[in-house]
């Protein structure tokens, strides 16, 4: 019996990558002091946005944080304005089923506070977990979560669109049920990590779960 679902929020909730890369770029590059890579920001995915910033410029890194706060809440209305189709009611379906719904994501305690409040979002997760400046909190926090709710991993489903995720699930021996709905998902890689666990559309995993809950 599934008693708690755990989603992710960047590629999963909604498109927020672009927004992301784009305010990693344009924030940080000024204090880095040369133009960064996607490849560079990509290998500190899975920290915070603090943890990110530590690893890419020496200290003092600080204001580099505070300008990509400012640029992600000015530029999220423009680069991100929506959830992805389907998320709302996907989650109002879930909560009238009196299913808990938690948060865990790698973004930053800041930049998730920003899209939690611009999407309305702050009262439908029941516990969230931010991201971790020291490390890849996920399996861990799946532990946590487990521990404080006293659920056992079977109990447990985790939503999240990237390898990583299904690997962290793995580790903690929680479902994984990969989102594929966003334009750049790397769908023949997921379906060799979790194959016949891998979503092309919100709708699809809406059945899915549908059916896995009567």
């Amino acid at each position: 019996m599934i008693k708690r679902i755990i989603f992710d929020f960047d590629g999963t909730l909604a498109n927020t990558v672009p927004l992301c890369m784009t305010c990693f770029h344009d924030a940080w590059e000024p204090f880095v002091g040369h133009p960064l890579t996607d490849q560079e920001i990509f290998a500190t995915f899975g920290y915070s946005e603090e943890g990110m910033i530590q690893q890419l410029m020496p200290p003092p890194w600080e204001k580099a944080l505070a300008e990509l706060y400012q640029m992600y809440e000015r530029l999220h209305p423009v680069l991100c304005p929506a959830l992805f189709d389907g998320i709302v009611e996907l989650l109002n379906s879930l909560k009238a089923k009196g299913i808990p719904l938690d948060l865990l994501t790698g973004k930053g305690e800041r930049c998730c506070d920003i899209s939690l409040a611009y999407f309305h979002l702050k009262n439908t997760f029941d516990i969230i977990i931010p991201g971790d400046p020291e490390k890849r909190h996920k399996t861990d926090a799946l532990c946590a979560i487990m521990a404080r709710t006293c659920t056992r991993p079977e109990e447990l489903l985790y939503i999240g669109d990237a390898p990583s995720d299904v690997k962290a699930c793995q580790a903690a021996g929680v479902r994984c049920l990969s989102a594929a709905w966003t334009p750049d998902a790397n769908q023949a890689e997921l379906e060799q990590l979790n194959p016949g666990l891998v979503f092309s559309s919100v709708g699809a995993l809406d059945a899915y779960l549908q059916n896995l809950l009567t």
